[in-house]
């Protein structure tokens, strides 16, 4: 079966804009801390607060997964936490590995970076991105079954690779570009009517929390429902 990228989406976005309250009600207090670290690291931004916003993950995640695809309002996270912690990092390795052997060796390169060898990266480069898109659908597979299950994952996206790209980039990219064709007006408008105070600051700060919140349910959503679609298929 190959993933139907265009009912994906549509399923993705008719999910999250006629759910959103349901999906916000299962969250609220995971959401509600991400936003007070956020704004504690503004304030302390040498402390590096932001780092435990990776630790509300599951919060967010696992309840939104589970009623996703098992459809589960009172799904919790609390027996799925570490898992899910887990599995971000295993999905996340291939780019972690690219961005460490990117640092170390391109500075010894320097002007010595032939055809060949860009070539290498390049394929590198595709390597990681091809193990990133199949392994994301570890994620939605850990919140529902529990453990880590890198086979399952990757048996359940073969020949879906890019699919699964163009779903998860037409679920998420959206959002940005209207918010930021949304801010580049307004901002314009308020600095030169003088209101480059408490009324911009407050404008910015919201337009931040609806962008994170439909990118987050969005991002959370395609991979659901791209998870349930082809774990029929293979049985998983």
């Amino acid at each position: 079966m190959k993933l139907p990228v265009g009912e994906v989406l549509r399923e993705t976005y008719e999910g999250v804009f006629l759910h959103a309250r349901v999906m916000v009600g299962l969250i609220w207090y995971a959401l509600l801390a991400y936003f007070v670290l956020i704004a504690l690291e503004e304030v302390y931004p040498d402390y590096g607060i932001s780092i435990l916003t990776w630790l509300i993950l599951p919060m967010i995640s696992v309840p939104l997964h589970r009623y996703i695809i098992e459809g589960e309002r009172n799904a919790g996270w609390h027996g799925r936490y570490l898992w899910y912690l887990l599995a971000t990092i295993v999905s996340s390795l291939p780019g972690i590995f690219l961005i460490i052997g990117a640092a170390f060796s391109l500075p010894f390169l320097g002007d010595a970076i032939t055809f060949v060898g860009a070539g290498v990266f390049l394929l590198f480069c595709w390597a990681t991105f091809y193990v990133l898109v199949r392994l994301s659908l570890l994620l939605p597979l850990t919140a529902v079954r529990g453990g880590i299950f890198i086979k399952d994952a990757w048996q359940i996206a073969e020949g879906n690779c890019w699919r699964l790209f163009l779903a998860i980039v037409g679920a998420t990219l959206p959002i940005p570009l209207i918010s930021l064709l949304i801010a580049a007006p307004v901002y314009a408008f308020l600095s030169t009517a003088g209101g480059e105070g408490i009324l911009l600051l407050l404008f910015l700060v919201v337009l931040y929390m609806v962008n994170f919140l439909f990118v987050t349910l969005l991002s959370i959503a395609v991979l659901a429902v791209s998870y349930r679609r082809l774990a029929k298929r293979s049985g998983a």
